[in-house]
């Protein structure tokens, strides 16, 4: 229940509930009825704001640089700061990607995933339902028969991380699922007239109780 924008001039601005610090304004309080200025620029350098994504109750923020910071609830990992500490009111950097440049990223409700300049998947955060994060089981992005646990700092996605000829090219993400845009180099490319391209397919993986995965209803 809050909003964050980004203006023309790369200024990052939020309202509404925040109970967690998911406006990044340095405090908790139970609501901002009217915009204000994050304090992204009180934590970094003057670097542009590329994109922004809230989730439930947490915000994320890319910069021109492939960085990502966060800030908000925390108490799932959501932040993907290695630690669960319940909440962060001004943005911080997610060191665990600090080897990679991230160029898009999208939150679920209590979980976020991006793509890096590699074509390479990471995600972290809320695993309370199976595939959550996109764990590997018999060569597919799902999780094993049993919950997988919260991830507090970004990881790679299998079995993505195992492919040299797959590179992920966009990604987005619902309440508790997630869509990948995935390339297969050992395809050919090209336009089959229709908008559709040859040797791209998309890759589904998380909550799936309402058909969201394209798999047909009923599991996750």
């Amino acid at each position: 229940c809050h909003t964050v924008a980004l203006t023309s001039r790369s200024e990052l601005v939020a309202w509404g509930w925040n109970d967690r610090g998911q406006t990044g304004h340095g405090d908790a309080v139970s609501k901002s009825k009217a915009p204000r200025l994050m304090l992204y620029r009180d934590c970094f350098s003057r670097v542009p704001v590329k994109q922004i994504a809230a989730g439930s109750n947490f915000t994320g923020i890319l910069d021109s640089n492939g960085r990502v910071l966060t800030c908000g609830c925390n108490k799932r990992g959501q932040l993907g700061l290695a630690t669960k500490r319940e909440s962060i009111s001004t943005p911080r950097l997610v060191g665990g990607l600090q080897k990679h440049c991230v160029r898009k990223m999208a939150c679920g409700s209590n979980f976020m995933v991006v793509v890096t300049s590699r074509g390479e998947l990471y995600s972290w955060g809320a695993a309370e339902s199976c595939g959550f994060l996109g764990k590997q089981r018999s060569g597919h992005p799902t999780a094993t028969a049993t919950c997988c646990e919260d991830q507090p700092s970004p990881r790679r996605i299998a079995p993505l991380a195992h492919s040299n000829h797959l590179h992920v090219v966009d990604v987005a993400c619902g309440s508790g699922h997630t869509l990948a845009l995935v390339r297969d180099y050992r395809l050919p490319c090209g336009g089959n007239g229709d908008g559709s391209f040859q040797g791209s397919m998309v890759y589904s993986f998380g909550t799936n109780g309402h058909g969201e995965l394209g798999r047909g209803a009923g599991t996750d």
